[in-house]
């Protein structure tokens, strides 16, 4: 197929860029870090502009053989350069070497016309090469025993996960497995990221605490200040515990976009998390005033014990709010918004399983939101009782303190973060029923 010559200078500049940036990224370790490598810039564009140039030849020569002569040109060349480094040198790395092939591959590409998914390549290929030290630290902060969890949970997760059926295999069609599993892995992924950046503090604030370890694990983070909290100044405790609020409410918000993919029915929450923040902000004014460093110590989330803990959780209120809704629709000949005993359950429900844990609650009425058995509204009431939920078992977690003013001050705190929820709750209720 004859391509235009606005196209091929397209698809040529895109050729050149990646091995300009990803030659760039190999100079700096080569100058900076005094790396032994095998190319530089100069060899990065021609390996990429070769890429380019066999994905030209295609229409003569075929796809398939034209990408061969390509790899065969690139694996004698670098084999060459790779045992001649080594005899000089006595270095056995390999990036650079394999690098080589990565980016005849993204030129072929390139020249081919896969804008998309080149670039973003390219983009992950240069930031796995940037962040290297990052990505050693990281590996090297983790124990063996999260290293043993984290393999496990991996094993289970992305080997059964492909076997799932995508359907739902329930009567009442609540329950996709594939979804399902997806959900779970993706939450525990991310509360795993965070978990690294609260390895990487180290030490920190109790507010810090907090805020990074609600977006975890809300219930923990209140679990381990609470522990603290009975040698350590009250106040800044307090804090800690009300910013992990806060930042399990703006967690739901990831979850809402990482299970519909939409702004519906996020959009209605924004009044009140704006509203939380705000009232967080002046409870915990006292404890920012006299911050100080303490160890960080939060266990890790990403272990197969977690993934069940929360996909319990998840599969319980998603099958109870479903059934329940699914009655609700029958008797009421499917008014999505009216009230009746079976509208009362599904708020029962939803408050008591997030009295456990608010994310699996909210992913599971995000769920029944994509599937279309829930409307935008009543969704964001349950929603909202799901953070009026995660917020009081707060109570519950707090009372492991030795320190009675601890427990006194946050209790009436997290009172009044409840209560004014819960009003706003109501009046969406009422107003917008």
């Amino acid at each position: 197929m004859d391509i235009g010559a606005l196209e091929l200078i397209a698809r040529t500049a895109l050729a050149i860029a990646i091995g300009a940036v990803i030659g760039i990224e190999r100079e700096y370790k080569r100058k900076v870090e005094k790396e032994v490598l095998i190319f530089g810039v100069r060899t990065s564009i021609l390996i990429s502009v070769l890429g380019l140039i066999c994905s030209q030849l295609a229409e003569s020569v075929g796809e398939g053989s034209s990408l061969i002569i390509g790899l065969t040109i690139v694996a004698i060349v670098s084999t060459t350069a790779f045992i001649l480094r080594f005899l000089e040198y006595r270095y056995m790395g390999l990036t650079t070497y394999i690098l080589a092939f990565i980016i005849y591959l993204l030129g072929f590409m390139a020249g081919r016309g896969i804008y998309k998914l080149t670039i973003a390549l390219a983009i992950i290929v240069v930031a796995i090469l940037a962040l290297k030290s990052e990505f050693h630290n990281m590996i090297s902060g983790l124990n063996k025993e999260e290293l043993i969890q984290a393999i496990k949970f991996g094993i289970i997760a992305f080997v059964i996960l492909p076997f799932l059926p995508n359907d739902y295999v329930d009567p009442f069609h609540i329950f996709n497995p594939f979804r399902f599993w997806s959900i779970v892995v993706a939450v525990s992924f991310i509360g795993f990221i965070f978990f690294l950046i609260l390895r990487k503090v180290k030490r920190g604030q109790f507010f810090l605490l907090g805020i990074i370890g609600g977006f975890v694990n809300s219930e923990v983070a209140t679990y381990e200040i609470s522990r603290l909290a009975k040698w350590q100044i009250v106040d800044e405790a307090i804090a800690g515990v009300l910013f992990s609020c806060f930042s399990m409410c703006l967690n739901q918000w990831i979850l809402l976009l990482l299970v519909t993919g939409a702004p519906v029915p996020l959009v209605y929450i924004v009044v009140p998390t704006i509203f939380l923040g705000i009232l967080v902000e002046i409870l915990a004014y006292p404890g920012l005033l006299s911050l100080r460093e303490h160890e960080i110590s939060i266990k890790s989330p990403f272990s197969f014990r977690q993934a069940l803990l929360f996909a319990g959780i998840f599969l319980l209120s998603t099958f109870m709010i479903g059934i329940a809704n699914h009655f609700r629709l029958i008797v009421e000949g499917a008014a999505p918004y009216h009230f009746s005993g079976y509208a009362y359950l599904m708020y029962g429900v939803t408050f008591l399983c997030s009295l456990l844990a608010a994310s699996p609650v909210v992913c599971s009425i995000a769920s029944l939101f994509v599937a279309e058995k829930l409307g935008a509204k009543m969704a964001t009431q349950l929603l909202l009782l799901a953070i009026l939920g995660g917020i009081i078992n707060k109570l519950f977690w707090c009372r492991i303190s030795e320190s009675k003013e601890y427990v006194r001050k946050l209790s009436r705190d997290l009172v009044i973060l409840a209560s004014a929820l819960f009003i706003f709750l109501f009046t969406l209720s009422i107003y917008f029923p």
